[in-house]
């Protein structure tokens, strides 16, 4: 299965280590792409067993929107058709690419029609937000470490822990719990104590504002 990873923010950690970092996530998939601008670098990771799926940041070239995406929508061609009802133009084949034109669409109200296994983060650069959704079963999992300064999130517990300024303190609550169920998270609780979980059904917005030092 396909996963993503993602830094926004944190512009006192250079652009290069950034990078690194989010390209170090990757580096056990036999195809990676990643996006970057001057605050964010976006990563959607593939596996061998994937490879002729497309599966890397969707960038509307309209809207400037990112897409990081992991799962599948079911009703893909319902709802594309649906969308260009309402005067959509599609350029790719992707459910990334409808995800997003539902979004312009609907906004938030757009994960109602959604009917399958989803997390995704969708960046919009000119508002420097990030917004993140995961499917109403919690089948595709999404974590975060979020602070004043940025955020990173990512599909795996293990790729978010590329990021050398989480501290790894045990969370301990979480830790017995997984103990005794095997289960490494425990509500928005994860194993790592700043590090939460997007729950089943849940969706939010991180706004992050930068002033250039002129």
């Amino acid at each position: 299965m396909g996963g993503f990873i993602g830094c926004v923010g944190f512009r006192d950690i250079s652009l290069q280590r950034r990078l690194e970092m989010v390209r170090s996530a990757v580096n056990d998939c036999a195809l990676s792409e990643v996006f970057q601008d001057e605050r964010a670098v976006l990563g959607n990771r593939l596996f061998a067993a994937n490879e002729n799926e497309e599966q890397k940041p969707f960038v509307d070239k309209d809207s400037g929107l990112v897409l990081v995406f992991s799962g599948r929508l079911f009703n893909f061609l319902e709802l594309r058709t649906r969308l260009e009802s309402h005067g959509h133009r599609f350029c790719t084949q992707t459910q990334s690419e409808i995800v997003v034109k539902a979004f312009l669409q609907w906004g938030k109200d757009s994960l109602t029609f959604f009917r399958g296994m989803f997390a995704f983060a969708l960046y919009n650069p000119e508002s420097q937000s990030v917004f993140f959704a995961r499917d109403r079963l919690g089948i595709k999992p999404l974590f975060y470490f979020s602070t004043p300064e940025g955020c990173v999130f990512a599909s795996t517990l293990a790729a978010l822990l590329q990021f050398e300024w989480i501290d790894r303190k045990i969370c301990l609550p979480a830790f017995s719990h997984y103990l005794t169920t095997t289960r490494i998270v425990l509500g928005e609780k994860t194993l790592v104590q700043d590090v939460f979980s997007l729950q089943p059904g849940e969706y939010g917005e991180k706004i992050w504002r930068f002033v250039s030092n002129l």
